[in-house]
């Protein structure tokens, strides 16, 4: 009875993710912006390019949204390069998700890493340098980490100064996320002016208030609005010992105030020999192709070397050994005129940036996944 009623549910959920499929299908494909290559070559004919989208979604059971960014509309590419975001989030999952049994209690890991209050937490009590809690905002209150105090919205805002970041505890993306400046009478949201009422809208609830970061002067020659981070990836060996995968650099642009790809950020590979970012930084499908330069600082890409990157590389090697619940993981890495700080842990770090940008392959993520040493 067991055995049919899994069989059941895999078959609800493939036409569920078929229909999904569809839908996202119909979506992208009368979307113009999505609809443009990224790189050089004679390109495939747009009935190619429907028959490819349609049977990745057939075989994979969803739509291939980084089909350009991958380069798969350019002749003889070769889509079985590289890995679906159902088959790697199955393998990454399995791993990272997997239950322990101790003593008659089940659990799992994924706290650590999904709460950002927690992680924040959990990282300075080992002396791992994080960015610092200041408040939470619960219940319709402020709690103050310093004084241990509660205190309501007016209280907060009257008697509160400095420059604070804030985000939801357990939010994705960074769509929620916003600077947020308090001055004399003055209150600024993503460096404009604001009020009272539209920061408590902006927040709703569980909303974590941190120090904002200072970034390094190199970092921030790049684009000042936004903290731009590392994404870097560690995981475990046959023998537990932690290595990094890929990394790629995230920086804010056109004004905007948050450095994620799905915000309309941009990504840059790195070698992880040395810290120099590649050659072209890639912008999310639907918000642009690639570009040698930053558009708003009109940094070269190219070389470009990033400060601290040997301490960056040993921080997270270090980290990811006291989270050791937890197979694979994406940080987020900010570099100060200090060094690094770890500002997030993500087990469920997705695939498609280090394919983007062209250090992972399929079987490059298989071996990351279930490494064969």
């Amino acid at each position: 009875m067991r055995i049919f009623r899994d069989l059941i549910r895999r078959i609800y959920c493939s036409i569920f993710a078929l229909i999904g499929g569809v839908k996202e299908f119909r979506y992208y494909w009368r979307n113009k912006a999505w609809f443009v290559s990224y790189f050089p070559g004679e390109k495939k004919s747009k009935i190619v390019i429907f028959f490819d989208l349609l049977l990745w979604l057939i075989k994979n059971r969803e739509f291939n949204k980084f089909y350009f960014s991958y380069g798969l509309n350019i002749k003889n590419s070769n889509m079985n390069m590289f890995c679906s975001y159902r088959e790697f989030r199955e393998k990454r999952d399995s791993k990272n998700q997997k239950k322990v049994s101790q003593k008659g209690t089940t659990f799992n890991y994924l706290a650590l890493t999904r709460d950002k209050f927690v992680f924040s937490q959990y990282l300075n009590s080992l002396k791992i340098p994080t960015v610092n809690n200041k408040f939470i905002f619960k219940n319709e209150r402020f709690m103050s980490f310093e004084t241990g105090q509660y205190m309501t919205c007016t209280e907060f805002f009257d008697n509160v100064k400095g420059q604070f970041f804030c985000k939801e505890m357990s939010g994705e993306g960074g769509q929620e996320a916003f600077s947020l400046t308090l001055n004399k009478n003055r209150i600024i949201i993503d460096g404009k002016e604001s009020t009272k009422d539209e920061v408590i809208k902006k927040i709703g609830e569980d909303f974590l208030v941190q120090e904002l970061i200072q970034q390094h002067d190199k970092v921030n020659a790049i684009h000042s609005k936004s903290v731009n981070t590392v994404r870097i990836v560690t995981s475990k060996r046959k023998d537990g010992t932690i290595f990094v995968s890929n990394a790629q650099f995230r920086c804010g642009a056109n004004g905007s105030t948050i450095d994620n790809w799905w915000a309309g950020g941009m990504i840059v590979g790195i070698n992880l020999d040395n810290g120099q970012l590649s050659e072209y930084g890639f912008y999310k499908p639907g918000y642009g192709t690639k570009a040698k330069i930053h558009p708003n600082s009109k940094i070269k890409f190219e070389n470009y070397q990033l400060p601290y990157w040997e301490e960056v590389m040993e921080q997270v090697i270090n980290a990811h050994q006291f989270f050791y619940g937890l197979f694979s993981i994406g940080w987020d890495v900010a570099i100060t005129n200090e060094g690094p700080i770890l500002i997030e842990a993500n087990e469920d770090w997705e695939v498609s940036m280090p394919q983007a940008v062209g250090q992972l392959n399929r079987n490059d993520v298989i071996e990351v996944l279930c490494p064969s040493k």
